[in-house]
């Protein structure tokens, strides 16, 4: 439409700059050369206007910017009215425009407009009432604020981004002064952003650099721009929190640093893993090794017990000679004892579960109970005379009594530390067994306890209630298993635990016990059969002549091999003579197991007693469930020996 056009007895105009607001009233003043004038500065300037009648709030004219930012040509938009762009209830718009007439003040809003296409703009409309001779008409100068709303909502985004990621993520100055803090770390650390910000980073943290240090950081961090590695942190509460630090500048649009950012991720649980991982690694070594150990021993104790019992069975009643033989064999036993000992502790030995007098046991374990005990500390014992004895496996009974002392002599740090092992009877009702954990399996009456007393540091009561947890523990170098591994001994027995402990005043354990049932024992008799004959398969010389020996005094012929191959060879030529094969497992080249399918295959119905310095728990279980298959484990007396040879034949 011309400027200066009286069709509708109004002027028109296309669009000013901001400045020039207050100058279109007078663009509408008569004269053509002042109305071309701003009919110019109006059409080409950038900035988007619109004037639009009020009664009918249609437009009446735009300038081409206006146009573009629409996507309307002129003739489309002198066809829309207001409310056709305003993505605002009509009588909002209606009110805000009165509000503008009447006042006279221009109002400025963030608006969305609708465009030709559909798609919404975020704009900024200035909105103003423009008087002329035919009465006034209201006049529109818009911005386009899109990228702006664009930008403010990602630097939202990223707010909240850095609010709901699980790091914990802290910002410092150049000199290392907090200045941004995120939930995360607030959860992390335990302490409000308001109670942090403004702060040295490294003194509210209580930051640690194993591995490196503060100085080696930064010198990454100037020569890369970034430093990745673990830190130790600290709560608010003193406990100690793992963390793997990504840690990088902040750099200005000029290309300088301004400060510094950390990423901070909790890996504590993760370390906790990875040292308990390594410890299993450890004790799995040391179980092998510890078997290992125990098997090469009872392959040698058998041949010094073997020889030992059967020279005192050919001296005669009345030596003198007999008194020494009688100590070494005691010393053998206890020998023996030890080893199995060694693979009880490992938790390698099978559950047998017999009748243990618990003085004897602990009493018996006197050497290693003290190894364990810091210097300047001595081991007590207080232990009630004729004990009756309690149902367990002793090596389960073992390990609980080892790992109750091990526990009291690593919370000793005085200088006279005390150990005190009490062993007693005690009547419990039951009131009395709900004081104790694992308690509802006991039944008031007579029991067996064992109590383990200390002067050590204590515990508080929030440590109390957890030192039955698996890897719960205090200590710098604990695994948290020990007095986890003990409740489940005590529940696996129907016994019960219970602790009292204060902070500086040391421990009291106490473990009952249910009362066993008095022993029987029954003499074996061995009766010899003259005639039998037994194939010795061992890779073992000594193993092979004691045996040899030992069942020729008792009439059976014996025919020796020095390994599985051997043992077949010789099996397939006196396969008619023999009545049992004596076959040890573990050998080299052909072991025990092969060779025992071998001679089956041969024979199904051989009898067959299986040896080795392993325990049972470590014998193929498949081979166990054959018939007339019988297990002997070294090292073994003559006693025991003919026994379980006796007693396959006569299967």
């Amino acid at each position: 439409m011309p400027v200066g056009s009286t069709e509708n007895s109004r002027p028109t105009i296309q669009g000013v700059a901001p400045s020039e607001v207050g100058s279109l009233r007078f663009a509408v003043q008569p004269g053509p050369r002042r109305v071309q004038h701003y009919w110019t500065a109006v059409e080409q300037t950038p900035i988007s206007i619109a004037l639009f009648d009020p009664q009918t709030y249609r437009f009446v004219d735009t300038n081409a910017a206006f146009q573009q930012l629409l996507g309307y040509s002129a003739d489309e938009m002198l066809a829309l009215a207001l409310d056709d762009l305003v993505a605002i209830p009509r009588p909002l718009m209606l009110y805000e425009l009165q509000q503008v007439r009447q006042s006279g003040k221009a109002s400025v809003q963030e608006l969305r407009y609708q465009r030709k296409n559909r798609q919404l703009i975020d704009v900024e409309v200035s909105t103003s009432y423009q008087y002329d001779e035919a009465g006034g008409v209201f006049c529109l100068i818009v911005h386009d604020i899109s990228r702006h709303k664009q930008a403010e909502e990602m630097i939202r985004y990223q707010a909240n981004l850095v609010q709901s990621v699980s790091d914990a993520i802290i910002s410092t100055d150049m000199n290392f002064c907090i200045e941004s803090w995120n939930r995360a770390a607030t959860e992390l650390y335990g302490m409000a952003a308001a109670e942090v910000i403004g702060k040295p980073f490294g003194q509210v943290l209580r930051v640690q650099y194993p591995g490196t240090d503060r100085i080696a950081l930064l010198q990454r961090l100037e020569r890369d721009g970034a430093w990745q590695g673990e830190q130790i942190h600290h709560h608010k509460d003193g406990t100690r929190i793992d963390i793997l630090a990504s840690v990088s500048y902040v750099w200005n649009s000029q290309g300088q640093h301004v400060g510094i950012v950390g990423v901070n991720r909790n890996i504590t649980e993760r370390k906790r893993v990875e040292r308990l991982l390594l410890l299993a690694q450890k004790s799995e070594h040391i179980n092998l090794l510890a078997s290992g150990i125990a098997h090469d021993f009872n392959n040698m104790l058998t041949s010094v017990l073997s020889q030992t019992s059967l020279a005192l069975r050919k001296l005669p009643a009345d030596t003198n000679a007999r008194a020494h033989l009688e100590k070494a064999i005691k010393s053998t036993e206890l020998m023996v004892d030890l080893t199995r000992q060694l693979r009880a502790y490992t938790g390698q030995s099978d559950f047998q579960i017999e009748a243990v007098d618990l003085n004897q046991l602990v009493k018996d374990n006197l050497g290693l109970l003290e190894a364990f005990l810091p210097k300047q500390s001595r081991l007590e014992f207080s232990l009630m005379s004729d004990l009756p004895t309690i149902e367990i496996d002793r090596g389960q009974a073992q390990q609980l009594v080892m790992n109750l002392v091990i526990n009291a002599a690593e919370a000793i740090q005085c200088e006279t530390g005390r150990i005190i092992v009490e062993t007693g009877q005690l009547f419990v009702d039951q009131a009395h067994i709900e004081t104790y954990k694992g308690g509802e399996w006991l039944t008031p009456g007579r029991h067996i306890y064992l109590k383990i007393m200390d002067n050590g540091v204590g515990m508080d009561h929030a440590t109390l209630a957890h030192i039955f947890e698996p890897y719960f523990t205090t200590k710098s170098r604990g695994s948290g298993l020990g007095l986890a591994a003990t409740l489940g001994i005590v529940q696996k027995i129907r016994g019960a635990i219970k602790v009292e402990s204060r902070s500086g005043q040391g421990s009291t354990f106490v473990v009952l016990f249910p009362v066993g049932e008095p022993e029987h024992a029954t003499p074996v008799e061995i009766v010899p059969t003259p005639g039998d004959t037994v194939l010795v398969i061992d890779d073992e010389s000594s193993v092979r002549e004691v045996v040899g020996d030992i069942l020729a005094t008792e009439g059976i012929k014996v025919i020796l091999a020095v390994g599985g191959r051997d043992g077949l060879e010789k099996f397939k030529r006196h396969k008619a003579e023999i009545n049992l094969v004596l076959l040890d497992l573990k050998m080299p080249v052909m072991n025990g197991e092969e060779t025992f399918l071998a001679l089956r295959a041969i024979d199904p119905n051989l009898k067959i007693v299986l040896s080795s310095g392993y325990s049972e728990q470590d014998v193929t279980k498949r081979l166990l469930q054959q018939p007339l298959t019988q297990f002997l484990p070294k090292p073994y007396s003559t006693k025991a020996l003919v026994a379980i040879i006796r007693d396959t034949m006569q299967q």
